[in-house]
């Protein structure tokens, strides 16, 4: 729907919604709209992971959430970087010659360890939210990478910026869940 509502709002139709702005104040604002979006989602998922790790900062029963939310913070850091500075492409193929698919496995590697080392944690939060964003993601790579699908930019921006906004879900409702899962606190004095 952002995808349309982007191109259908567009004073000029040559711009895209879909790719980076050259940081040109000439150019359309609906030019890299959908990149900004996804910027901002990444800012959300990351400021949940920071506010989640200082909400259970010093409950020993939840050092678990506390390790979840830290490493899908750096995951989310690190994406957020990809985003803003355009790394899997064309920087990384530009510097090394490999192709983006590479830097882009990279990263699925990264969530895959992720998953596994907070398999247990992951369990214990609402992670049908975590797995239909992780199908969004691994959407976005197989169109990405994938040969000739049509409408091809289309969909992998759709599908990235829905993963984007599934990831800032799962995270701020894992934050969120911190409150009803750590023990009362004792007040003395």
């Amino acid at each position: 729907l952002l995808l349309v509502a982007a191109k259908l709002a567009a004073p000029d139709q040559h711009a895209s919604a879909l790719i980076e702005p050259d940081f040109d104040p000439a150019d359309s604002l609906t030019r890299g709209s959908l990149w900004v979006a996804g910027l901002a989602g990444w800012v959300w998922a990351a400021a949940a992971c920071l506010v989640g790790v200082l909400r259970v900062r010093g409950v020993a029963t939840l050092t678990a959430r506390r390790q979840l939310l830290a490493g899908a913070g750096l995951l989310t850091l690190v994406m957020l970087a990809d985003d803003l500075l355009q790394l899997h492409k064309p920087v990384f193929p530009d510097a090394t010659g490999l192709p983006s698919a590479v830097l882009l496995a990279v990263y699925a590697m990264a969530f895959a360890a992720w998953l596994w080392t907070n398999r247990v944690a992951i369990a214990d939060t609402d992670a049908g939210v975590l797995l239909v964003t992780l199908a969004f993601f691994a959407l976005w790579i197989l169109v990405k990478v994938g040969p000739g699908v049509p409408g091809r930019t289309s969909v992998a921006a759709g599908a990235k910026l829905c993963g984007i906004a599934g990831w800032a879900a799962y995270l701020t409702l894992t934050c969120w869940a911190v409150r009803s899962t750590a023990p009362p606190r004792s007040h003395t004095g």
